[in-house]
């Protein structure tokens, strides 16, 4: 599938008329104020929400029309908030999907720059309390990007997915998803997204 999309759309919650497109391995950064309609954005593009007016494009054909198991297995989305479960470390990556070796979990959690952090292969077998709550809110944060490195799915969107890390350990991070053969977008505060994207969507 060609995963680039145009969309356009007029919404009275946040913004006016937006018509764009991203073509496939493009880097796209959204940036703008609290309240200027980021998170709105990333929802549309993952077809968490429909637009009042207009169409969202994969490949040319409107996401609709697509097979919903067909986009999800395409598309990955970390927000804003984080849900991790009272299970292993491993099981929290890979949500039980046996499918994945505990090889692949590694290396996503190494392209998250969690894996020595955590105590090397030892802690796939780690205990993750109720919430999270025996991490740090940047781990847990990079927990949640770690399940989505794994599956290699072709579209990446982050919506202030790094807001609790230091800026050397998001920009390690966006680095290494750089290298990734995929579409990244990505919604934050920060500069250093803006930086190294290909195209920046101010709202």
């Amino acid at each position: 599938i060609d995963l680039g999309f145009r969309f356009t759309s007029t919404s009275p919650m946040m913004f006016g008329s937006i018509s764009l497109k991203i073509s496939s391995g493009q880097h796209v950064a959204v940036v703008g104020a609290s309240g200027s309609g980021k998170s709105t954005f990333m929802n549309l593009v993952a077809g968490l929400h429909t637009p009042t007016v207009g169409t969202i494009l994969y490949g040319g054909k409107p996401w609709l029309d697509w097979d919903d198991s067909i986009l999800r297995s395409a598309l990955s989305y970390v927000s804003q908030d984080i849900h991790l479960f009272s299970a292993s470390l491993e099981d929290n990556i890979t949500l039980w999907d046996t499918s994945f070796t505990s090889e692949d979990v590694m290396s996503a959690l190494d392209s998250v720059d969690l894996l020595n952090e955590l105590g090397g292969a030892a802690c796939l077998k780690m205990p993750i309390h109720e919430a999270g709550s025996n991490l740090s809110g940047g781990q847990r944060q990079r927990v949640q990007i770690a399940r989505s490195v794994l599956r290699k799915q072709n579209i990446l969107l982050m919506d202030e997915a790094t807001s609790s890390l230091d800026d050397f350990t998001e920009k390690k991070i966006l680095d290494s998803l750089k290298k990734l053969d995929i579409t990244l977008i990505t919604s934050a505060h920060r500069l250093y997204s803006a930086q190294i994207s290909d195209h920046v969507i101010v709202f």
